[in-house]
């Protein structure tokens, strides 16, 4: 109960004086705030995820070092993520193989998509929806939303990780 006491009677002492002094209360607030931002000069927004997570002495980053400069990628991993009510309709398929289509006739500097692309083989490797019918355009065209639905209920998927 005391300590509730003496808490009621430092903030009635401090409303007092800031209602007797505001200026030098704002004062004393502003310089408060000042003071506390100095420390954004120094702000800096780390960005490195080895910085973020891994500890500093840790073999991870010897070995991620290692791996950055002996085997450089310059493969860099893009996602389009269609949205809408249902996006097994004809409609939305369409979309996106018109999508696949523009992108996939993007030349830069005298380099195509499958000059720029990460091969498996031969071939260009995605990952969509649209490579179950092959990327067939003829095929993708003439969809009906049962024929969508039809496919992606009976497709199965193995997937397969290697470390």
């Amino acid at each position: 109960m005391l300590d509730k006491q003496r808490t009621f009677f430092i903030f009635y002492r401090v409303g007092k004086l800031t209602g007797a002094h505001p200026w030098i209360a704002i004062w004393i607030g502003l310089a408060f705030a000042i003071l506390c931002g100095v420390g954004l000069l120094r702000f800096y927004q780390e960005t490195n995820l080895e910085d973020l997570w891994i500890p500093n002495n840790d073999i991870l980053r010897d070995d991620t070092k290692y791996v950055a400069e002996h085997y450089p990628t310059r493969y860099r991993k893009a996602v389009l993520l269609a949205e809408a009510d249902n996006v097994l309709t004809p409609k939305v398929v369409n979309a996106l193989l018109d999508f696949e289509l523009q992108f996939k006739a993007i030349n830069i500097s005298g380099e195509t998509w499958d000059d720029l692309c990460a091969k498996l083989g031969q071939k260009c490797w995605t990952n969509s929806i649209l490579e179950m019918w092959a990327s067939n355009e003829e095929i993708i065209r003439k969809l009906t939303q049962e024929d969508i639905i039809k496919k992606v209920n009976s497709i199965q998927f193995r997937y397969v990780i290697k470390y």
